[in-house]
């Protein structure tokens, strides 16, 4: 009993600290430093859980998802499975996971007006999409498909999203610069502008 209880611990503080590691990126903070830290629980972990099963599994996929989105804030390149050194179930789920966390970061762009930096996102979960395609396996396995699908989801409203936005954009522009020549245009008739 008491090797699992040192499985259930180890496996609930990597859990946590990865979540919580999510919650300061998308708050503005880094804590990169924090997630590195936790690579020796992650391999402590897996010596004592042997490999990705039930609370192991979740506890590495967070921690791999959370790495993912630490390489996105970063603007850096994915880790590989063999840099994080979780089981292939664990990183392919997070990479199923993570898509949606980089929406929450499109669409934080979005409400910031920062459109470009939106399609970056949009554009590098469209790519971790493909990835996940990639990958057939029977669910005994890892349940990837229901994360597929919900990928797909997530990046076809964000690209209905940022679609939206673009529009938006012309349109304020055009209505700008044209609202401005009608503005003028009637003042003008109107005799108050020279």
């Amino acid at each position: 009993m008491e090797e699992r209880d040192r499985l259930f611990e180890e496996a609930r503080v990597v859990r946590r600290a990865a979540q919580d590691a999510m919650r300061r990126f998308h708050a503005g903070e880094d804590p990169g430093a924090t997630l590195r830290a936790l690579a020796p629980r992650v391999r402590r972990l897996q010596h004592l859980g042997e490999g990705g099963e039930g609370i192991v599994g979740d506890a590495l996929q967070e921690y791999a998802e959370a790495r993912f989105l630490e390489a996105v804030v970063g603007k850096r390149p994915l880790p590989s499975l063999t840099a994080l050194e979780v089981p292939v179930e664990a990183y392919l789920g997070a990479m199923g996971d993570v898509v949606g966390e980089v929406r929450r970061l499109a669409v934080a762009a979005l409400g910031e007006e920062l459109l470009s930096e939106a399609e970056g996102y949009l554009d590098l979960m469209d790519a971790m999409l493909h990835a996940l395609l990639r990958f057939e396996a029977p669910r005994g396995i890892i349940a990837l498909k229901p994360k597929q699908d919900v990928a797909r989801s997530l990046v076809e409203r964000t690209r209905a999203e940022v679609a939206l936005a673009r529009v938006l954009r012309r349109a304020a522009r055009a209505v700008g610069a044209e609202g401005d020549r009608m503005v003028a245009e009637g003042l003008k008739a109107a005799g108050r502008l020279g």
